[in-house]
């Protein structure tokens, strides 16, 4: 959140909750995005200088939410794969996969909430053309090395968990090329020698 200057006034900027974050709230799922934004102070000051707790008070003041649970995770990021179009149960668990496993070994639970959260949401928006050429491109090249159609499926899969979950996907898509291409240069070496 941020403070803006709007005429002579301080005025709080809005967080975007986004049409998934917004959903899930709908249904009575908490979600930190959702959380901040409705326990965002009002004005500047209010931070600076707390007022002390009476008996009244103290009920309305809200306890901040624990990290959500691997299945909270797992229900939230589900539900944000569901938006697009209508397919087995199966694509939806490969497609949060990467994100379940980064969630799983973080050890900022809220944070790593967070950024899976907006990363499907981006998978599912504005990221999914740029991943269907990913995709694709690493497709060409794996059929160019050869091997079982299974191997090819793997090295597709992990080569794109990894991409998903790297905070440049450029540069790790760039770094999944260059390492195909590396193992089709080794793999032609090999048959040359034969």
């Amino acid at each position: 959140m941020r403070w803006i200057k709007h005429s002579s006034a301080f005025c709080r900027s809005t967080i975007h909750l986004g049409p998934s974050v917004a959903a899930v709230e709908r249904r009575g799922i908490r979600t930190p995005r959702g959380s901040r934004f409705t326990r965002a102070p009002i004005f500047p000051q209010a931070e600076k200088h707390p007022t002390p707790l009476t008996p009244e008070t103290k009920e309305s003041v809200s306890i901040p939410a624990p990290p959500p649970t691997s299945d909270e995770c797992r229900d939230i990021l589900l539900a944000i794969a569901k938006q697009g179009p209508r397919v087995m149960e199966k694509y939806y668990l490969e497609q949060i996969k990467p994100y379940m496993d980064y969630f799983s070994e973080a050890e900022d639970k809220a944070a790593a909430f967070v950024f899976c959260q907006e990363r499907m949401q981006a998978d599912m928006t504005t990221e999914a053309p740029r991943l269907k050429e990913m995709r694709r491109e690493i497709d060409e090249k794996l059929r160019r090395m050869g091997g079982t159609g299974t191997m090819q499926v793997e090295m597709r899969q992990q080569a794109l968990d990894h991409i998903r979950t790297a905070p440049d996907r450029e540069v790790a898509f760039g770094e999944v090329i260059k390492g195909i291409d590396m193992a089709l240069k080794l793999s032609r070496s090999r048959g040359l020698a034969r």
